[in-house]
């Protein structure tokens, strides 16, 4: 999603709202819902990778803590300030974590990551795939220098208010499918089923508020 389709969802948003202040009895102010505005801007910031996933949640779990403030729901005057305090220590402790990045010769993958981020370069010489999971995250999977094993292999990638990229080497076959639920995945491999008499990888992405994108 790019900027000017951010943009423009916003608009889109704001007229849907002006529409329904004047044709129903619901009275939606920009004064006392202000706050809803700031975490839809800050997930399709993170979705359009505009800034990183851990901070995007970060702004917009702020932004929800004031909209409760703004309905009198939960959190009163006096909690406010600790809960943004609690958030802030939060956000320094795994934006630190997002980011880092590791090698391994894994042939197999059952990684989780939860408000945090990381970026794996695989060389394993028998890849059979396995399951990537990112919630409130980031995740960057690169098979460059890995061997896909001869039976082929299946990953599995769940994006959940976040990003995974995979990068795989020019020469597999690639089959991508998935299922977008307010999110979107992208298959954007060269080489896709270039040569079927080859070992397959298969890559079934979900997004759900998040974003998969498989490359070389």
């Amino acid at each position: 999603m790019g900027r000017k389709t951010t943009f423009a969802v916003i608009l889109i948003l704001l007229g849907v709202v002006l529409i329904l202040n004047q044709t129903t009895d619901l009275d939606i102010t920009l004064a006392k819902w202000w706050p809803s505005l700031i975490i839809i801007i800050a997930g399709l910031m993170t979705l359009n990778r505009s800034i990183r996933p851990v901070t995007g949640i970060f702004i917009a779990l702020l932004a929800a803590l004031v909209q409760l403030r703004e309905l009198d729901i939960l959190i009163t005057e006096g909690l406010l300030l600790p809960c943004a305090l609690i958030l802030a220590g939060l956000w320094i402790i795994f934006s630190g974590l997002a980011g880092k990045k590791k090698l391994t010769n894994r042939d197999f993958l059952d990684d989780l990551y939860i408000l945090a981020g990381l970026d794996t370069r695989i060389n394993s010489e028998n890849f059979i795939g396995g399951s990537v999971t990112a919630l409130f995250g980031g995740a960057g999977i690169d098979l460059r220098d890995a061997k896909l094993s001869p039976n082929g292999g299946r990953l599995d990638l769940t994006a959940v208010f976040g990003g995974i990229e995979v990068r795989v080497p020019e020469q597999w076959n690639i089959i991508v499918s998935g299922t977008p639920v307010f999110g979107v995945w992208e298959n954007r491999a060269c080489n896709t089923l270039a040569d079927v008499k080859g070992p397959v990888l298969r890559i079934q992405c979900t997004a759900v508020f998040g974003g998969v994108e498989v490359k070389n």
